[in-house]
C-alpha cells in the first residue's frame, strides 16, 4: 500500500513539475492553440490569425507569431526569428500542438481530452531531436508557400547562426527544409503522371 502512494505521488509530482513552466492561462491557451491548429494545419487566414493573436501570451508569442507567418506564406518566414533553434522549453510546447493536432485527427480512435493530452506530452521526456524535427515540420510550410511566389535564388539562409548544437540538428533544418521545398513537389509531379 506504501509502495501504491509513493508511486502516485511521485508520479503527481512529475506531472505538476512539468506543467509548472506554464501559468494555467498558458496552459489553457497552448491547448486552445492545439485545438485551432487541428482543425486548419495550413494556419490559412484571417480567422486563424484572429484567434492566435486572442491566444498570445508572452510565453507564447513566438508560436502564435510563427503559425501567422505560415499562413501568410510571405517574406517574414525568412526572418532569423523564424528560422532560429528555439528553446527546448519552447520546442516541447510545439510538439505539444502536434500532439492534439494528431489525438483529433486519429480516425480510428475517439479523441481524448486536449488537455490530457497537454498534460501527458509536458510530462514526457522526448528526444531533442525529435522536437526539433517537428518545429520545422510544422514552420517549414510557410517557406515552401513563400517559394511558390518567390525567387529565393538570392537568399542566403546562414545555417551557423540559427543556434544549432550540433550537426546533427543542422542536418535536420537542412533536410525538413529540402523537403518542404523539393519533395512536395516531386510528390505533386509523380501524381500528375499517374493521371
Amino acid at each position: 500500500m506504501k509502495l501504491t502512494v509513493l508511486i502516485a505521488l511521485l508520479c503527481f509530482a512529475v506531472l505538476c513539475k512539468a506543467q509548472s513552466q506554464l501559468s494555467e492561462r498558458d496552459f489553457n491557451n497552448l491547448v486552445a492553440i492545439g485545438d485551432t491548429y487541428s482543425h486548419n494545419n495550413n494556419a490559412r487566414g484571417p480567422a486563424f490569425a484572429k484567434t492566435m493573436d486572442s491566444l498570445q501570451t508572452p510565453a507564447l508569442k513566438h508560436i502564435t507569431e510563427s503559425l501567422k507567418a505560415v499562413g501568410r506564406g510571405d517574406s517574414s518566414v525568412m526572418a532569423y526569428s523564424f528560422l532560429a533553434r528555439p528553446s527546448n522549453d519552447e520546442l516541447k510546447l510545439w510538439y505539444v500542438i502536434r500532439e492534439i493536432h494528431y489525438n483529433n485527427n486519429d480516425e480510428k480512435k475517439k479523441p481524448r481530452p486536449s488537455a490530457d493530452v497537454a498534460r501527458e506530452v509536458l510530462a514526457a521526456d522526448i528526444d531533442e531531436r525529435w522536437l526539433l524535427d517537428n518545429y520545422y515540420y510544422r514552420t517549414l510550410p510557410g517557406l515552401a508557400m513563400y517559394f511558390n511566389t518567390a525567387d529565393l535564388s538570392k537568399q542566403n539562409i546562414e545555417i551557423n547562426r540559427l543556434g544549432f548544437h550540433n550537426d546533427t540538428e543542422k542536418g535536420i533544418f537542412y533536410l525538413d527544409a529540402m523537403f518542404m521545398l523539393a519533395g512536395g513537389r516531386f510528390r505533386a509531379l509523380q501524381m500528375l503522371k499517374k493521371k
